[in-house]
């Protein structure tokens, strides 16, 4: 004969069933699934680059416009002569070549002359003329 088991007096969908698929506790939130606040936020190096990158071309693209403009506008007369549009650019790649070729003489000076014993050696080295004469 069958024998059916008999009534549990817990309800099926009580949180006191081991069963239940409702846990009686919420869970923990996990640290992998829910990012923290710094986590979130950019970095803020990130967020200056990218200001000073859209700021650059914004500033380029009034250069532009203050360069290209017809002068018959009667608004831009307040704007600098637009010969600065190209002496501006000018003086800056004269002053870019001159901080380069500056900086290669200072390299240059700095440097022993190559008759000079000192491109060879240093102070902290073993072999030389005084140090042969040492072991003989």
């Amino acid at each position: 004969m069958a024998s059916s088991s008999p009534p549990s007096p817990i309800e099926p969908l009580s949180p006191l069933n081991p069963i239940s698929p409702w846990p009686s506790i919420p869970p923990a939130p996990d640290d992998s699934q829910t990012p923290l606040v710094e986590e979130s936020l950019p970095n803020p190096t990130e967020v200056y680059a990218s200001i000073a990158i859209l700021g650059s071309y914004l500033g380029f693209a009034v250069y532009l416009f203050w360069a290209f403009v017809p002068p018959t506008w009667g608004w831009t007369d307040w704007l600098p002569d637009r010969q600065w549009a190209l002496v501006v650019p000018c003086w800056m790649l004269m002053a870019f070549i001159l901080m380069y070729w500056s900086y290669g003489a200072v390299i240059v000076y700095n440097n022993p002359s190559w008759e000079s014993p000192k491109g060879l050696t240093d102070p902290y080295d073993n072999a030389g003329p005084a140090q042969a004469k040492k072991n003989d």
